[in-house]
């Protein structure tokens, strides 16, 4: 019964993401996605094109939580996603990775990274590189290393930027996302317009990391149809969210009207 669940989802899943290829201006960022129903496979669906997990380093595992009252020991971040990622490239519901996964450490960074190095070790064939310039791309936020460290860690290892400070001293190689609070720009709350001023705040600063060559995300962001609106307008190149299947039905139908 259970396989014929599984194959009947990823049925689903290879028609949606089909649909979804065929148009899309737009990116999605399924914030706490390990908080589904079925985390990984409903960002997938809804064609999120970056996937966020908490993680947190307990007992030489790394388990996927918010806080380590609510660990639970089947929750990992390898039967959670990079098991999942990996069986979707074997189904070939993925050929070229138009997702990346964010992994969102809440304990020390460099300890908690040097087991997550060890164990992407063993899916390296699917990860991104020089030479794989379709692979899955691990984007790791929350706690980092030094900006100065992140050289140190392999090409399939980028990093969350999270400052306004902006300049040609970065390592922009290593960075794959400019990310920053939406409260440092806006106290917009997705009810009718964003103030000018504010606005004119958030176009300035997209327009800094665009000169980069960079994306930007904001979190904690109004999380509605107006919001969503608001920020595809923008430019905002990954759209925050935690319903990804609605913004995605939302968005997709004002693609087909433009």
């Amino acid at each position: 019964m259970k396989k014929i669940l599984f194959l009947i989802l990823c049925s689903f899943l290879v028609f949606q993401f089909s649909i979804a290829q065929e148009r899309k201006s737009f990116k999605l960022h399924s914030h706490n996605d390990y908080l589904r129903k079925v985390p990984f496979w409903e960002a997938f669906g809804a064609d999120c094109a970056s996937i966020e997990a908490d993680v947190i380093l307990q007992d030489g595992e790394l388990m996927v939580a918010h806080e380590r009252a609510t660990i639970k020991k089947e929750r990992t971040l390898k039967s959670l996603y990079l098991a999942p990622i990996q069986k979707a490239k074997e189904l070939s519901l993925v050929d070229e990775f138009g997702f990346h996964l964010m992994i969102d450490i809440k304990t020390e960074a460099y300890a908690t990274l040097e087991l997550l190095v060890k164990q992407l070790k063993e899916f390296e064939p699917m990860l991104y590189s020089p030479a794989n310039q379709n692979g899955l791309k691990i984007i790791v936020s929350g706690n980092r290393p030094k900006v100065e460290d992140y050289n140190d860690y392999p090409s399939w290892i980028l990093f969350d930027y999270q400052s306004r400070i902006l300049n040609d001293q970065l390592p922009w190689g290593k960075i794959g996302m400019v990310s920053l609070n939406f409260r440092q720009f806006s106290v917009w709350n997705g009810e009718g317009s964003i103030v000018e001023r504010e606005k004119e705040k958030l176009i300035s600063f997209i327009q800094q990391v665009h000169n980069f060559g960079k994306p930007v995300r904001f979190w904690g962001t109004p999380d509605s149809q107006s919001a969503w609106k608001a920020f595809y307008d923008l430019g905002i190149d990954y759209i925050n969210t935690d319903m990804p299947y609605e913004a995605d039905q939302y968005l997709s139908n004002l693609d087909k009207n433009f």
